[in-house]
């Protein structure tokens, strides 16, 4: 995802001349390529990230559309008061880039896992919220929240670059997608746990469960049409992401239902990190077992769920 998006940065940078990209301090193997095209748009704060949005904001203010890069957790939690007052605050132009959602800084430990990202930025009046799935919709959606006027966050992740087959593909700023058709139950899921969504329907499937799949790469603004309208044709809802289970794509997708008064209202469950710190520095596929969303701990809990509330 990460090159995805260096790859669209040049590309946008090529034609706006109002794109700047500064980092604080790292993806350096990644950022190399903007950073020899376009010298005097690229800055390195370094690790002080308060003063990269600071810095951000102050360029917004004076006609430039900064990009800014860090690792998310750093890039959300460390500058939150600067991203707040000098950013949301003014509704400045200010993309923020926030690498490795989830869980992808693996053996780096909690210090490094982003899991309350999103919550955090949920907060935040005015702040687009953006989680590519793969390589080519983080393409498309840099490009997109290049010509957006207003700040966002994208929420992009580390590792592997993958891409997933779809026939049909369309990145449209603040529009869910459905990518297969079921009935009975809806898996509405956002970022990368595409691949464990795909492979827990496909486990579902066997067990003569069919679930509707569908894709939100914008948190924020939610689609709530589109949610309104899964709600009200499906007696089961199950949403999944890798950050925690409060605050972050389930929560917001339980306050839409919940708004709506869908009558009669959905069953729904919600899948993603426990709440609470991950006590693990281990592989990848370790650290979602332990959380419970491997494709076949999804797939088992989604069976148990719609079980149980069927003998209710």
């Amino acid at each position: 995802m990460r090159k995805a998006f260096v790859k669209a940065m040049c590309e946008v940078a090529q034609k706006d001349k109002r794109i700047m990209l500064l980092t604080g301090d790292l993806g350096f193997n990644i950022l190399e390529e903007f950073k020899y095209a376009f010298p005097e748009r690229f800055l390195n704060i370094g690790v002080a990230e308060a003063n990269l949005v600071t810095v951000a904001a102050g360029l917004s203010t004076t006609g430039y559309t900064p990009f800014i890069y860090s690792i998310a957790t750093f890039m959300t939690m460390r500058p939150f008061e600067q991203i707040r007052n000098d950013i949301s605050l003014q509704k400045l132009n200010v993309k923020i880039v926030g690498v490795g959602g989830g869980l992808s800084y693996t053996k780096a430990g909690p210090t490094h896992h982003s899991v309350e990202d999103i919550a955090l930025m949920r907060m935040l009046p005015d702040m687009v919220i953006v989680a590519p799935f793969d390589q080519d919709e983080t393409y498309a959606a840099t490009k997109v929240i290049a010509r957006y006027r207003g700040p966002v966050y994208l929420r992009i992740g580390r590792n592997p670059e993958m891409t997933i087959p779809l026939q049909k593909r369309k990145f449209v700023l603040g529009k869910g997608m459905q990518i297969r058709q079921g009935k009975e139950i809806a898996l509405l899921i956002t970022g990368s746990q595409i691949v464990h969504a795909l492979e827990a329907v496909s486990q579902l499937e066997r067990k003569n469960i069919f679930p509707s799949l569908y894709v939100f790469s914008t948190v924020n603004p939610l689609d709530t049409t589109l949610i309104r309208s899964i709600a009200g044709k499906y007696p089961f809802l199950c949403t999944l992401e890798e950050h925690r289970i409060n605050g972050g794509f389930g929560t917001a997708v339980l306050e839409t239902v919940n708004d709506s008064r869908i009558n009669p209202f959905p069953n729904v469950l919600r899948l993603g990190l426990k709440n609470q710190f991950t006590p693990l520095s281990a592989e990848y596929n370790t650290l979602l077992n332990y959380h419970g969303i491997t494709p076949e701990k999804i797939a088992n809990a989604i069976y148990s769920f719609m079980k149980n509330k069927t003998m209710m």
